[in-house]
């Protein structure tokens, strides 16, 4: 929870009405991975920077946060993504 309060307080132009958000506990550096499905934008917490992948498809967000190795998986995929680094 404190982490999600962490998110909304450093993302503060997020609308979360339709966000997802899941605490990446299998990651050696991703915590955070968040979906917005209007804007299609996915944030991602990695170590203690967060950064915006835009353009992003329901589908592979859902890929992403249910990969059986999530490092793997995104580090293959994150590269196909316009991404913005945002700052706290």
């Amino acid at each position: 929870m404190k982490q999600l309060l962490t998110l909304i307080a450093t993302l503060s132009s997020l609308t979360f009405a339709k966000t997802d958000c899941e605490d990446i506990l299998r990651s050696s550096y991703i915590n955070i991975v968040c979906y917005d499905e209007s804007s299609h934008s996915m944030w991602v917490q990695l170590n203690t920077s967060w950064y915006k992948y835009h353009k992003v498809s329901n589908s592979e967000y859902i890929d992403i946060v249910s990969a059986l190795n999530i490092d793997k998986y995104f580090n293959s995929v994150k590269g196909h993504y316009k991404f913005t680094k945002e700052s706290p």
